[in-house]
């Protein structure tokens, strides 16, 4: 038995932390079926936090932080009138993501590298608010125990050019007090479905807003 024990524990200490945590935990994962095509990021991008609201940071900007995403797994939280450089460092965009995470009572947003085929949306409070981007499926959601029971809404998201860039998904409708997280992504929803706006011109690799645009940030 404690052969054993050592052996599990070499294997997890080769294999990294994401391997172990599927191990101990795999019902908060999803399995991947589909063929793996790669496309590393280098990029940098400068954030603003406007109460909430996630937007290009102004030319000038002071940055207080730069954020480095290298691995899926990490995240980082910044606050309201704060302007962050994120910056991805040979990310697989192909297999990776961004959840991001708005609470509505601070103002402070979070930004989660995820596995997109692999990480459920999880679910923890009224009006929680999570964007999943780079996703053309809505993924598995998981609600905590013990909440109050409350819609699902999840509503597609497109950036300015109407270009489909991942999902909103929120745990209550407007209906139920939630009408300002929704606010912004239905106006666009429908906007884009009516044809109001949208040239659809941001799909190209080459787009240097490409990144900006599938985080759902307003590029010139």
């Amino acid at each position: 038995m404690r052969t054993f024990k050592i052996i599990c524990l070499t294997l997890v200490l080769m294999t990294g932390c994401k391997t172990a945590d599927m191990i101990f935990h795999p019902d908060d994962f999803i399995k991947r079926d589909s063929p793996r095509q790669y496309e590393f990021v280098h990029d940098t991008i400068k954030l603003y936090n406007d109460q909430g609201e996630m937007s290009d940071a102004i030319k000038g900007a002071s940055i207080n932080r730069r954020l480095v995403f290298s691995n899926v797994g990490e995240s980082y939280k910044f606050k309201s009138g704060e302007a962050v450089e994120v910056i991805m460092d040979g990310i697989d965009m192909s297999v990776a993501g961004f959840d991001i995470v708005t609470d509505d009572n601070t103002g402070d947003i979070t930004l989660k590298l995820i596995d997109k085929a692999f990480t459920k949306v999880k679910l923890e409070s009224k009006c929680q608010t999570i964007v999943r981007t780079g996703i053309d499926y809505v993924p598995k959601i998981e609600v905590a125990q013990g909440l109050k029971p409350e819609q699902i809404v999840v509503t597609p998201m497109f950036d300015d050019d109407c270009n489909k860039i991942g999902y909103q998904i929120r745990y209550g409708s407007t209906e139920k007090g939630c009408r300002k997280e929704a606010r912004e992504v239905l106006t666009k929803f429908k906007d884009c479905e009516d044809g109001k706006i949208g040239n659809n011109k941001s799909g190209n690799k080459k787009d240097p807003c490409r990144i900006k645009r599938k985080l759902g940030i307003p590029c010139p």
